[in-house]
C-alpha cells in the first residue's frame, strides 16, 4: 500500500510539472480582457510610439499644459498610466496605474487619449493588442 501511495504522489507530481513546463513554452504571456480580446502583457515586439517629429517622451513634454493649480501648488512629480495599444496601433483603454493628484491625473489622460496610430506589438510575426506601463512626468523649470 505504502509504495502505491508513493508511486501516485510520484505520477501526481511528475504531471504537475509537465504541465508546468507545457506551460511555458516561449510564448508571450497575456490575460483576456472582457471575454472579448487578448491583450498581450509580455509580446515578442513591444508597442512603439511612432511620430516623425518627436520621440515618445519629447511628444509628452511638448504637448503637456501644466495645470494652473499644480503650477501655482509647486507640484511636480510622475502620473503612471496602463494603456492598450490595439493590434491597429490606437491607443485604448487608458488607465491611471498611480496617480499624484486630479488636475495632473487628469491633462496625463487627455495627452495620451489623443496620440497617433503607434506600430502595434507583435507576437509570431502578427500584430496583437498589447499593454504598455507609460510615465508622464511633470516637472517645474526652477
Amino acid at each position: 500500500m505504502k509504495n502505491q501511495s508513493s508511486f501516485l504522489f510520484c505520477l501526481l507530481f511528475m504531471m504537475i510539472i509537465s504541465n508546468i513546463s507545457l506551460g511555458q513554452n516561449g510564448s508571450s504571456k497575456y490575460y483576456i480582457g472582457n471575454n472579448k480580446d487578448t491583450i498581450y502583457t509580455e509580446p515578442d515586439q513591444r508597442p512603439v510610439f511612432t511620430n516623425e517629429l518627436y520621440s515618445l517622451e519629447e511628444y509628452i513634454q511638448t504637448n503637456l499644459k501644466y495645470p494652473k493649480t499644480a503650477f501655482k501648488d509647486n507640484i511636480s512629480g510622475t502620473v503612471y498610466l496602463i494603456l492598450v495599444v490595439d493590434d491597429k496601433g490606437k491607443v485604448k483603454d487608458v488607465q491611471i496605474l498611480k496617480g499624484m493628484r486630479d488636475d495632473l491625473d487628469k491633462e496625463a489622460l487627455r495627452i495620451v487619449s489623443k496620440m497617433q496610430k503607434w506600430t502595434p506589438g507583435m507576437v509570431s510575426g502578427r500584430n496583437v493588442s498589447s499593454e504598455y506601463k507609460l510615465p508622464v512626468k511633470f516637472i517645474l523649470d526652477k
